[in-house]
């Protein structure tokens, strides 16, 4: 049977000729269609009691047959498209055909197959409607490298089509996952997709190749709070042995902040210059970056201890300075920010501001987006700006802030002293991994 599976039946009815007159009584029958993919003939009547068919369609009050007339048993689309719509129909396919006796004892007979070289034949007769093919579905996000868990989106047109989909590189058909939303990934999956529709060809199949690279992240490392790594970074580093996967990775992971104390400086006082120093841990060339210099706006802020605190702070901020350090930076050689007087000037002038008190200033890096960065690896070779941290094995400084000032009352000058343990804070790279 030449039908393309899937199509619309529209008409279907098996034509019998007549052979001989009827007996005159009524005659009802039951009509089906064995429900397989591919029928074989039987090879008796207990062959085909076997048979597991398509419920019946009633054929009644069958009218006396005359030899030599074509009689059609009552439309049979409804059972056909049953079968035409299996999973496993291809063209070609056999379809095995059985008018049941509903218990009356009449009869009528038709011509045997080959009567008159077969011309009379019964036959089955159909008209139907091929069907369109889908169009594969469209899996989204497109970008195949994906930091952290994402929501993974699958369209097809038309929009009432089902899709049906994998997450383990196995071909989709009906029995796999019905998509009816959004889906989160959490790990490196293959999605495949594939539509279907009624009185449509199903779709050829769409696939994305997704390697996910989880990110993790530290708390925040403050003092009493426990870290592994000596190692302080504007930017990342790259730290397989803490983190948790479950925070939320945001702005406040591309951060560093230090905390400054006792910073002698009256109110009110006019701010000449202020920049920070540190110095470079190691000697590379790398990619151009900018950060956002800034300090919190608080007259006399605490530490920070938990993710909370930190986000509070990147919410609540001075204005901001923009510095774009150098590309090549040289181990041990000091590097100093842009000039932040215009930061430091909105908290020595806050009405809460006196000389002693601390001051928590940021470092945010603000471009590259570390999404764009593909393949993240990059981000490690040549976005990092590595200063030196604390521990036994640096001897060389911590970060300094270095203010120049005048007031009314005369002028002067502040240099903090280094950046200690307890107040530095490091915010690291992610750790990736797929």
């Amino acid at each position: 049977m030449t039908i393309p599976y899937n199509s619309k039946i529209v008409k279907a009815v098996v034509e019998f000729t007549g052979y001989s007159p009827a007996d005159g009584l009524d005659t009802d029958v039951q009509c089906h269609f064995e429900d397989a993919d591919n029928s074989s003939a039987p090879s008796d009547k207990a062959d085909l009691d076997t048979r597991v068919l398509t419920s019946g369609v009633p054929w009644e009050n069958i009218e006396e047959w005359k030899d030599n007339y074509a009689y059609q048993t009552p439309q049979l689309c409804d059972i056909l498209q049953g079968v035409i719509n299996r999973s496993g129909w291809v063209s070609g396919n056999n379809i095995l055909f059985t008018a049941k006796n509903d218990g009356l004892d009449s009869y009528r007979l038709w011509s045997a197959i080959e009567h008159r070289g077969g011309l009379e034949r019964a036959r089955l007769k159909v008209s139907w409607i091929a069907p369109k093919k889908l169009d594969p579905p469209i899996i989204e996000p497109v970008e195949t490298f994906q930091v952290g868990a994402f929501d993974c989106t699958i369209r097809v047109f038309p929009t009432d089509a089902s899709i049906y989909y994998t997450l383990d590189g196995s071909n989709p058909n009906t029995n796999d996952i019905l998509y009816t939303g959004p889906f989160q990934i959490t790990s490196s999956k293959e999605v495949r997709a594939r539509a279907y529709k009624d009185y449509w060809t199903y779709s050829d199949i769409a696939s994305r190749d997704y390697t996910l690279y989880i990110v993790y992240v530290p708390v925040l490392i403050w003092e009493g709070l426990s870290f592994l790594s000596v190692n302080a970074y504007v930017g990342y580093v790259v730290r397989a042995d803490v983190g948790d996967p479950e925070v939320d990775w945001s702005a406040e992971f591309r951060t560093a902040l230090w905390r400054f104390t006792s910073i002698s400086i009256p109110k009110d006082a006019i701010i000449e210059s202020a920049t920070i120093t540190f110095n470079a841990y190691q000697s590379g060339t790398y990619a151009p970056l900018v950060f956002d210099l800034g300090f919190e706006a608080s007259d006399n802020p605490s530490a920070p201890v938990t993710v909370d605190n930190m986000k509070s702070i990147l919410s609540n901020m001075t204005s901001i300075v923009e510095w774009t350090p150098d590309i090549v930076w040289s181990q041990g050689v000091d590097q100093t920010t842009a000039d932040i007087k215009t930061a430091l000037q909105e908290l020595i002038n806050r009405a809460g501001w006196s000389s002693g008190n601390a001051a928590n200033f940021v470092m945010y890096m603000s471009s590259p987006d570390i999404e764009s960065i593909n393949p993240p690896e990059n981000f490690w070779n040549y976005y990092t700006r590595p200063i030196y941290g604390w521990g036994p094995q640096f001897s060389t400084r911590g970060p300094t802030l270095d203010v120049v000032w005048s007031s009314p009352g005369g002028s002067g000058s502040f240099t903090s002293p280094e950046v200690s343990t307890e107040q530095r804070l490091y915010i690291v790279r992610y750790y990736y991994y797929g």
